[in-house]
């Protein structure tokens, strides 16, 4: 739906007594104060942390205490529920019951009239420690409570979680730890990318004590250096390592809002991170790949309006033609046309996105190929913006090495605290980081999650996994640009105390079981990925049988996440890897695990059919939105709620604390009373006000992605809706389709290696499913005559009759996400313009694929 202004001035009321702590100010002697003369609100740049409460205060519009003390609360861990039907069901907890309680024990909060961080304990008592010298601190009793409101729904769909409250994500994740005395404790493998020449051979761990020394040391270098302070934005490009974890936990201890990229991003996308977020600072390495393209980013990109501008005041363009070209970009290069034409005077003699320091990481080298470093010699990138490169002793302090990697205890915690910059405490919906997603379908959105999403993501660590402090290792295939990396290979880990598992490179390379044997190497005990890369697996015979003949038995789970799965991958999974290799969904904006199966539930019986259930605390369900004008409901979307067994849009019908708390926009006004963010995204994009047969009016989240209600209470989840083939008015997921034609593999010797299933326009269906099919041996590829009508009759056995059509190619774009691999041969299979190509690692791939493409479509 969409607000008027009228609506959007009803809603700014109300946001206006939100205060939040997030001031964008001018410095003044360590102080920002607010620039607006809207208000008043201060926030203090790190260093002591009672005057940094201070400022936050004020930013918040509170003075004085922020403990309440509010009874009723208890200290059980989980609460016990069933899922029904239709979601969660079970009369002991709603969702904001549920996590009042789990909560009070996930995370630590910040007291601020005993200047103290404390946590719940199981014997309902509250502990923690001080700031000022460490100390071990008590709160008796389970009657405080560290917020005023547990869920305001003043101003839905702007739900604010723990308002009134303080927390920061990093003492959680790190300091807690190292009080505790686990310091010793390893917190991160690494395993490099022996593939990589000139790349480190051997893993690397780094310990509790490490990352808490090594972050504070990084945060110091921000505040210090660079003057940052609680709402600042950093933009990180850097290769995935723990010296990228190091510089997250930085930021948040000032808090900080960053924002990760992932490797292979283009100066583009990476200039409209800087235009969006306006960053002070960007982390780099120097090398081709990734200093350089920050610097053409930051040199020869302009926003969209300053370039339409330039482009008038040159005379080289009219202005609403390039508005008109430029309508779905958010910067333009001075290099492209017009001003390619445009000769010198349309050359930029300084960097066009001034505002942003560069900081190169002088300490942490990648690899530089031959032809990398005569292509950096011969084309030299200028370097126009204010750099600085930190050299390799950039954490050297008085501290020996060895004393600094051996911190243990609320000694040496106190001690490092009086130097370096402690946790800030921030109020609880203050922006931790923000994600960029589908930049590569229009304009990037800015996913935006708070400190104290991590009370979520620990709940689903012990939910799924039984995750156990000090016990379990987990691997989780992904990069930190991506929401599974910032969730489950930073936050959900650390604040657990599970060890993490990081692997360089590509999973299934240089073999096919490389993921497997640093399972076994490591000892990992959870395993979490996507399914294209096991997709890519089952490609051969041989491959499989290198992942099957790998010892993997040290894992007591493992789980897809956010993509559709099949029941073909599940079962091959579950033979090969992992006996409890169940199904999980969510997305970025989700930000953890929504629909899984809980650890050693029996009632949610686990076969190889990608079912998986909400979470306890999820109120879930599908509903079936009807094409309307919406001014004929009173703004409002109809809805009926989809039957089992009926493929709809998966709901969410109330919120929950990990979710997305804004979408990033409205920087001008960022810190202001009623701040929100991109409001208008969020209620078209995210929200729905919904009116159904069963229900008054009410607002549902929505994904825009297709799902199956079961009778069991499971789901089974089916693309996004561009995911799924509308072929004469019937709806067919694309996985489905693909785990049809992939059975041929469980069967015997089969011919088939990777199947990706898209749609292609059709005269008279629509469209119809296009299976995308490379040989399991280059030799003896599928045919026609010989292999088709069996993989058309294994298509109709799974999910009924449809008319399928054949391509048969050598190679499919990898990727880690299904989703980039799909967009890429729709684009090729509809004569569009390709989308994005930095996330496939083999691009020489694309121009085969088009020139089969366009025999095949001559012949068909």
């Amino acid at each position: 739906m969409f607000f008027d202004d009228d609506e959007f001035e009803e809603i700014d009321a109300v946001l206006e007594k939100q205060e939040l702590e997030v001031a964008p100010c001018e410095k003044t002697n360590g102080i920002r104060k607010e620039t607006s003369s809207s208000t008043s609100t201060i926030s203090a740049s790190c260093g002591d942390p009672q005057e940094a409460t201070k400022a936050v205060d004020g930013v918040n519009g509170v003075n004085g205490d922020r403990c309440h003390d509010l009874k009723g609360a208890n200290g059980v861990d989980c609460i016990t529920s069933v899922n029904g039907a239709h979601g969660r069901s079970g009369a002991d907890a709603t969702s904001e019951q549920y996590f009042d309680r789990a909560a009070r024990k996930n995370m630590h909060w910040y007291c601020e009239d005993t200047k103290t961080w404390l946590r719940q304990s199981d014997a309902g008592d509250w502990r923690g420690w001080q700031v000022e010298n460490a100390a071990s601190a008590t709160r008796p009793g389970a009657e405080w409570t560290p917020w005023h409101r547990l869920l305001d729904d003043d101003a839905p769909p702007f739900y604010m979680w723990y308002e009134g409250a303080r927390t920061n994500a990093a003492f959680s994740e790190v300091d807690v730890h190292v009080l505790d005395g686990r310091g010793d404790e390893v917190a991160y493998v690494e395993e490099p990318d022996t593939a990589m020449e000139g790349a480190v051979q051997a893993p690397r761990e780094l310990t509790r004590s490490q990352l808490l020394f090594q972050s504070m040391v990084a945060a110091q270098v921000m505040a210090h250096d660079y003057g940052l302070i609680a709402g600042d934005r950093v933009l990180m490009f850097l290769p995935p390592s723990v010296e990228q974890i190091i510089w997250v936990e930085a930021c948040k201890r000032l808090g900080i809002i960053y924002c990760c990229c992932n490797p292979r991003l283009p100066a583009e996308q990476i200039a409209d991170r800087v235009v969006l977020l306006k960053p002070k600072l960007l982390i780099t390495i120097e090398h081709p790949e990734w200093s350089c393209i920050a610097h053409k980013a930051l040199n020869n990109y302009m926003p969209c309006a300053d370039a339409i501008q330039r482009a008038a005041s040159l005379g080289l363009a009219v202005e609403a033609e390039l508005a008109g070209r430029w309508r779905d970009r958010v910067t333009v290069s001075c290099l492209e046309p017009p001003f390619a034409e445009g000769g010198s005077s349309a050359a930029p003699d300084g960097p066009l996105l001034s505002g942003t320091s560069v900081l190169i990481l002088g300490y942490l080298a990648a690899p530089i190929s031959a032809v990398q470093r005569k292509m950096m010699n011969a084309r030299p990138v200028p370097v126009l913006a204010e750099t600085r490169v930190l050299g390799e002793d950039w954490a050297r302090d008085e501290l020996s090495d060895e004393a600094a990697g051996r911190l243990q205890g609320p000694a040496d915690v106190a001690a490092m605290y009086k130097r370096y910059p402690p946790p800030v405490p921030l109020e609880a919906n203050f922006p931790m980081f923000v994600i960029f997603t589908s930049g590569t379908t229009g304009k990037p959105k800015g996913v935006c999650h708070t400190h104290a999403y991590i009370a979520g993501l620990v709940e689903t660590m012990k939910v799924s996994f039984q995750a156990k402090q000090g016990v379990d290792r987990m691997m989780t295939v992904a990069t930190l640009g991506w929401i599974t990396g910032q969730s489950y290979q930073i936050s959900a880990v650390l604040a657990s105390g599970v060890t993490s598992v990081l692997m360089q490179g590509h999973p299934t390379s240089p073999s096919p079981a490389r993921f497997a044997h640093v399972i076994n190497k490591h000892n990992v005990t959870i395993f979490k990925a996507g399914s294209a890369f096991l997709r890519g697996v089952m490609t051969t015979d041989a491959a499989m049988k290198q992942v099957e003949e790998t010892d993997t038995t040290c894992l007591k789970v493992a789980t897809f996440c956010a993509e559709p799965v099949s029941g073909a991958v599940q079962e091959w999974a579950q033979g090969a890897l992992c006996a409890n290799y169940i199904n999980s969904y969510w997305a970025t904006e989700h930000g953890g695990i929504v629909w899984s199966r809980e650890f050693g539930n029996s009632e949610q019986v686990l076969k190889a059919d990608a079912h998986c259930w909400p979470m306890r605390w999820l109120d879930a369900d599908v509903y079936a939105f009807e094409d309307q004008n919406l001014s004929d409901a009173g703004g409002a979307w109809k809805a009926q709620r989809a039957g089992d067994g009926v493929r709809a849009d998966v709901v969410c019908t109330s919120p929950f604390p990990y979710m997305l708390r804004y979408v990033w926009g409205d920087v001008e006004n960022f810190g202001a009373p009623g701040w929100r963010g991109d409001r208008r995204t969020m209620t078209t994009k995210y929200w729905r006000r919904v009116q159904t047969m069963e229900r008054a009016t009410h607002w549902v989240y929505t994904q825009g992605d297709f799902a199956v209600r079961h009778q069991d209470g499971s789901y089974t989840f089916h693309g996004r809706s561009d995911e799924v083939l509308n072929v004469n008015g019937i709806l067919f997921g694309t996985e489905h389709l693909e785990g049809g034609i992939l059975r041929d593999k469980q069967l015997g010797k089969s011919p088939i290696g990777h199947c990706v299933v898209t749609g292609i326009p059709h005269a008279i269906s629509g469209e119809v499913p296009l299976a995308w099919i490379t040989p399991a041996d280059p030799g003896d590829p599928p045919t026609e005559t010989r292999d088709f009508g069996r993989l058309f009759r294994l298509v109709q056995d799974t999910v009924g009759s449809v008319n399928l059509m054949i391509i048969v190619v050598k190679e499919l774009p990898q990727t880690f996400s299904g989703k980039f691999m799909r967009r890429v041969l729709m684009a090729i299979s509809r004569g569009e313009a390709l989308p994005d190509l930095s996330m496939v690692s083999n691009p020489d791939c694309i121009p085969h694929l088009i020139d089969s493409f366009s025999k095949w479509n001559l012949n068909r």
